[in-house]
């Protein structure tokens, strides 16, 4: 396993990279701050369940790695605004509710399909990236809102209601709901 960690003044930035054992290892890596996990460079196709280990993270992005010099092409937002979901869903595991001093969590192109109740747990989250997902945004808005110290918010790419998303805005006007205010 190669891992390449940078040292600055503010926090550890732990990078994942070229798995050669194709596994998660959270016990290396739970005084980290800054955790990158790419689920393709560890060569499996799942979030681990492990990942509640790393308690002392205060943010944590876990996706795909894009290829470099390639590029990727979207349909417009007006038509990801309506689609149709096929599974197979990835799953974010209920662990994440462990994580309670997450300040910062990336969880953008994994095709997750469901949130757990447990995301309420993370009470210091300010800022939250569900993009290209495949989630029923309405259908979570209740959960998302109990996210007291949210600050900012990504939803493009998943299935949601502007009126609904609006009408939260207005509740919550200090929010940054990435669709209405771009």
């Amino acid at each position: 396993m190669k891992i390449t960690i940078w040292n600055s003044a503010f926090a550890w930035l732990l990078a994942l990279f070229s798995c050669s054992d194709n596994s998660f290892s959270a016990d290396e890596h739970h005084n980290s701050e800054i955790v990158e996990i790419y689920l393709n460079d560890l060569g499996i196709d799942h979030i681990p369940h492990e990942i509640e280990k790393l308690k002392n993270a205060r943010e944590l992005t876990i996706g795909f790695k894009k290829p470099k010099a390639k590029w990727i092409v979207y349909p417009p937002l007006s038509a990801m605004q309506h689609q149709t979901f096929e599974e197979p869903f990835m799953t974010l595991p209920i662990s994440i509710g462990y994580l309670s001093g997450l300040q910062k969590l990336n969880l953008s192109g994994l095709g997750v399909g469901h949130l757990p109740i447990q995301l309420s747990r993370l009470k210091k989250l300010e800022y939250l990236d569900l993009s290209l997902n495949k989630l029923e945004i309405d259908d979570y808005l209740e959960l998302l809102k109990s996210l007291e110290s949210l600050e900012e918010i990504r939803v493009f790419g998943n299935n949601y209601s502007m009126e609904k998303l609006k009408l939260w805005k207005e509740e919550n006007p200090e929010i940054y709901i990435d669709m209405l205010d771009s």
